[in-house]
């Protein structure tokens, strides 16, 4: 049961980090907006930040989502996801309010708040814990090392 259960959290993880990265590619100005907002990095590294973050989503998503290069891509996740969650811990200290964390984009609204967090949180866990997983099912990894083992 528990490869199924890693796989389910792989698929699900992986893809909202492609719908995630997506979106924000095509919403660069709004997102850049957001992580303005955020103020935390210095304004230098703003559109650096900005112009990588989501592809870096993305490609990560995808490959969790394939199973390619798995428990680093977990491990990739886990550390967006922690670099999430700090950029939102000040805000809960009593930070400038946003009103949207900019997420997903225009698709829909997260406020900057203790769900928020929590929610971060819980999903760095998971991509933790798929990271942890040694044996993954259903990946293009054990495909490829199936081929190359055979040849």
């Amino acid at each position: 049961m528990r490869p199924y259960l890693v796989l389910l959290l792989r698929l699900l993880i992986g893809g909202s980090f492609i719908l995630s990265g997506i979106t924000k590619i095509f919403q660069l100005t709004e997102f850049m907006d957001v992580v303005a907002r955020f103020n935390i990095l210095p304004p230098v590294l703003i559109i650096p930040f900005t112009a990588l973050f989501p592809p870096v989503e993305l490609v990560l998503g995808v490959c969790l989502v394939a199973g390619y290069l798995t428990r680093w891509s977990a491990l990739g996740i886990s550390f967006l996801l922690m670099i999430m969650c700090v950029a939102i811990f000040p805000q809960l200290l009593g930070g400038p309010k946003i009103s949207d964390c900019g997420c997903f984009g225009g698709l829909m609204d997260s406020a900057v708040d203790l769900n928020l967090f929590i929610r971060d949180c819980v999903l760095f866990a998971i991509s933790f814990f798929i990271f942890t997983n040694k044996k993954h099912f259903f990946t293009s990894d054990n495909y490829l090392l199936e081929k190359t083992q055979g040849a």
